[in-house]
């Protein structure tokens, strides 16, 4: 079980690496503004954080057979020490698991930007 944890890990990191890489190229391009910077960061934090609440919504009722996850767990001889009985559900378990703990992660880091922008703000702030 541990293993297929670190395969839905691998999976889930991956697609999260290309998104951070996204907001932190459109952060990159908006830095002669601050505060336009770390608002975009924040709203594009937020629109992963959606997106994986959603996918973690919809993996009970998802066909793993023809997932990323199934794959790589059949290539690492992870499927074949699973009950046959219940392994999509059992691999849909541990992805909607694994897709809600790094949602909170993602949650701290919108929160996190959302709060650097209100102290940006704040302090360019005209008087």
């Amino acid at each position: 079980m541990d293993r297929l944890g670190a395969l839905a890990d691998y999976v889930i990191r991956r697609a999260l690496g290309f998104a951070g890489l996204a907001a932190a190229t459109l952060m990159l391009s908006l830095s002669y503004d601050l505060v336009l910077a770390l608002r975009m960061g924040a709203w594009v934090a937020a629109a992963t954080l959606l997106g994986l609440l959603i996918q973690a919504h919809r993996m009970p009722r998802r066909n793993m057979r023809h997932s990323e996850l199934w794959a790589l767990a059949v290539d690492h001889g992870v499927a074949d020490r699973l009950p046959d009985q219940g392994r999509g559900a059992m691999m849909a378990a541990v992805m909607r698991d694994r897709l809600l703990w790094h949602a909170e992660r993602v949650a701290a880091l919108a929160l996190a930007l959302w709060l650097l922008d209100g102290l940006a703000l704040a302090v360019s702030a005209p008087r």
